[in-house]
């Protein structure tokens, strides 16, 4: 695999002399080839990778080790935790939506997990699509789901059609454009609709507790690195309003960071999510992480709702 790697300027305002932050870093998590910089816009102190892949090698970078091109685990362990996620987001979504919407658009859907999920609660009661950049046919949902798929780029897809609600989980953070993408799901979305997301959250505990191996990273997979701060601007600036911003439990956040640390330490053949030491590390990590959000009111992950400005206007 030979990737071609460029430096980029802000994505957000175009400044084209961003400040590095530390030194060059290099995939600990799934190996990816290359050294990589993070960068602070000195100007909108956007967070962002800097010194990344171009568009064609970044495609690359999600090898046949990356969950979405795996088929979901057989252990019943590890899909009674995939469950029990998808049930605490389901919650959380309807709470932030206020009830179950008719359309609802799931952007980035990776291995479907979230959105057959979805299928199976709504019972045909919502209308469900999913798209990714790639779909990958072992993650097809039963066609009683009644889920529609659409393969493409979300910066560049036109659906035609408006849905009440869109989500996007662990996706914008991957995007390369994260403006051109959110303008196009502005289109997408019903004036009075929301826009529910999730990423990691650049003032996490662990991203300083663990440096380089911190999960939030995801090098050069992860291509921004979001705050409430820089995440609300980056939301006006793309016709949005943001309405509400808050921390989600995340264990992973902990248990990927030392798997990382671990398998980069002792300099281990198997990928940190695939060692018979990441579920242990999980819940070992629950508790921490509980008191993390109770205490600290810190987490890895940030979840977040918007809705057009227009609606706010009117």
């Amino acid at each position: 695999m030979v990737l071609r790697i460029i430096d980029v300027a802000c994505p957000i305002c175009q400044c084209p002399d961003p400040q590095p932050l530390g030194d060059p870093l290099t995939d600990v998590e799934n190996r990816v080839e290359g050294r990589y910089t993070i960068a602070r816009c000195q100007v909108c102190q956007f967070i962002f990778l800097s010194r990344r892949p171009d568009a064609e090698s970044l495609n690359q970078c999600y090898g046949q080790n990356y969950y979405t091109a795996v088929a979901t685990p057989k252990n019943r362990f590890r899909q009674f935790l995939y469950a029990l996620r998808a049930r605490a987001r389901m919650h959380r979504l309807l709470r932030l939506h206020g009830r179950m919407p008719q359309s609802l658009l799931e952007v980035g859907h990776g291995n479907m997990e979230f959105l057959k999920f979805l299928g199976q609660q709504f019972k045909g009661r919502c209308q469900l699509t999913g798209t990714d950049i790639k779909i990958h046919a072992i993650h097809a949902p039963d066609p009683s789901f009644n889920i529609r798929l659409v393969e493409g780029d979300v910066g560049s897809l036109n659906l035609g059609q408006s849905f009440e609600t869109i989500v996007m989980y662990d996706v914008l953070e991957h995007i390369a454009d994260p403006l051109i993408a959110l303008r196009n799901l502005h289109k997408h979305l019903e004036p009075q609709g929301s826009l529910i997301g999730q990423v990691p959250n650049w003032n996490s505990v662990w991203r300083h507790g663990f440096s380089r191996h911190w999960s939030g990273l995801q090098i050069p997979r992860h291509q921004n690195f979001f705050t409430a701060k820089t995440l609300r601007s980056l939301l006006e600036k793309t016709g949005f309003q943001l309405v509400s911003v808050h921390n989600v439990y995340d264990p992973g956040d902990l248990s990927v960071s030392f798997c990382n640390w671990i398998t980069d330490t002792l300099k281990l053949q198997t990928l940190s999510r695939r060692s018979w030491f990441f579920i242990p590390a999980t819940l070992l990590a629950a508790g921490v992480v509980a008191l993390q959000v109770f205490l600290l009111r810190n987490s890895g992950e940030i979840e977040f709702k918007a809705v057009p400005l227009s609606s706010i206007i009117k």
